[in-house]
């Protein structure tokens, strides 16, 4: 039987503000989620490698949009 890595976090007190002008940074009121269950978080990661003598010379990676849902 394999070790199974895992943990559990809560979510308590999860606060959000709309963000109002994105090239000034600024947001509006800081107000309260409601009670939430789960979160579930979707990052879109983009890779590419580089070859150069039959070998991989080097590796980009990025980060786009990020998903989240809560339930």
């Amino acid at each position: 039987m394999g070790l199974v890595n895992s943990a559990t976090t809560g979510i308590k007190k999860l606060v959000y503000a709309l963000m109002l002008d994105e090239l000034l940074e600024t947001y509006g009121a800081v107000k309260q989620a409601p009670p939430l269950i789960n979160i579930k978080i979707t990052p879109k990661v983009d890779s590419t490698t580089l070859y150069a003598d039959n070998q991989a010379v080097e590796t980009a990676t990025s980060m786009g949009d990020i998903a989240v849902d809560f339930e």
